[in-house]
């Protein structure tokens, strides 16, 4: 359950604990807990990677108060300790959302131009090609014992030398948008889990979308009408290629922690790229 430090911490500034649920991923590498106390319902959440603490942080101080602005069902920030990397975050009520209704793709992609539009400033020194065959390089090098030779050299050859990449922005994306992230209460769609956000390439935030519940009758089109652009060839070359690396990264990752679920759907999708 919850380490003591951790909880002396949260204890000593929210009160005692009255109930305590674990709600951690199976993998460990973030811990999640539902928490009551006497007059609060609240999640906790500490990293175990120092990167996601500091993205989701930042993602909770810049660009989460631009969502709230526009209307979208977010989680609050309301406690952080970074010697812990611990989050203490509002309870948002809501159902994990169904992946195949029109209604809630339509909020999404409303949710997501909003994010999109986030005002931020681009500090990192690598383009977005650069950054692209970077982590080409680095999931081929990690995918060594873990990954078939012969995907890890088909994931190199679709993407090439990534030039379709060239010119190409970043925008504030959350990067791991899809429905296991999406709460719907009362019809109304909200948002968790901005562990993963960064500034990045806009289509980063569709690819699991158009790999799985995009498939349904629908719900793309809702999305990009809401989202309010659509892609042009360029996007659409943009978003294969990601979703080759897509593939790589989460057969590595998936591989490398055990996640079997995980590892059979990083193999369906790169089996879908190949029948094209």
């Amino acid at each position: 359950m919850i380490a003591s430090a951790l909880r002396d911490w949260f204890e000593g500034r929210h009160g005692a604990v009255v109930r305590a649920e674990d709600r951690s991923w199976s993998h460990g590498v973030t811990r999640v807990f539902e928490l009551w106390t006497a007059n609060e319902h609240l999640w906790l959440k500490q990293h175990t990677q120092a990167r996601k603490f500091d993205q989701e942080l930042s993602a909770y101080l810049q660009w989460v108060p631009v969502l709230t602005e526009a209307g979208v069902r977010v989680p609050g920030l309301i406690d952080r300790e970074p010697s812990l990397r611990a989050l203490v975050l509002t309870h948002l009520e809501g159902a994990p959302a169904p992946g195949d209704d029109p209604a809630i793709h339509r909020q999404a992609g409303v949710a997501l131009a909003a994010l999109h539009a986030a005002p931020f400033v681009d500090h990192d020194p690598l383009t977005v090609r650069e950054a692209v065959l970077a982590r080409l390089e680095r999931w081929s090098r990690e995918a060594a014992g873990l990954v078939p030779p012969e995907v890890v050299a088909r994931v190199n050859l679709e993407i090439g030398d990534a030039e379709v990449f060239a010119g190409a922005r970043r925008v504030p994306c959350h990067r791991d948008f899809s429905p296991r992230n999406w709460l719907v209460h009362e019809g109304r769609f909200g948002l968790l889990d901005f562990e993963h956000a960064a500034p990045d390439l806009r289509w980063v935030d569709v690819m699991k979308l158009a790999d799985d519940t995009w498939r349904l009758a629908g719900t793309r089109d809702a999305f990009l009408d809401a989202y309010g652009r659509g892609w042009s060839e360029v996007d659409a070359l943009r978003i294969e290629r990601l979703s080759w690396l897509h593939a790589l990264s989460t057969w590595v990752w998936s591989a490398a922690h055990g996640d079997d679920a995980y590892l059979e759907h990083a193999r369906r999708h790169f089996a879908r790229l190949v029948e094209g």
